[in-house]
């Protein structure tokens, strides 16, 4: 049984969230948290080579 102090609740998800963390961290070379992308912007930083993409921001 895990014990309850060291419980990480994204340990099983952090390989998921990867790509979206590597989106911000390279908005934010600084290390902190002042740019966050809007959908398109995060949408064309994950998309694949082949990948097409048309977005509207309201």
């Amino acid at each position: 049984m895990e014990d309850a102090r060291n419980y990480d609740p994204t340990a099983h998800h952090r390989g998921l969230l990867a790509p979206y963390r590597d989106v911000i961290a390279a908005l934010n070379p600084d290390g902190g948290l002042r740019y966050y992308p809007g959908s398109p912007e995060l949408s064309l930083r994950l998309m694949r080579p082949n990948d097409r993409l048309i977005a509207n921001e309201l």
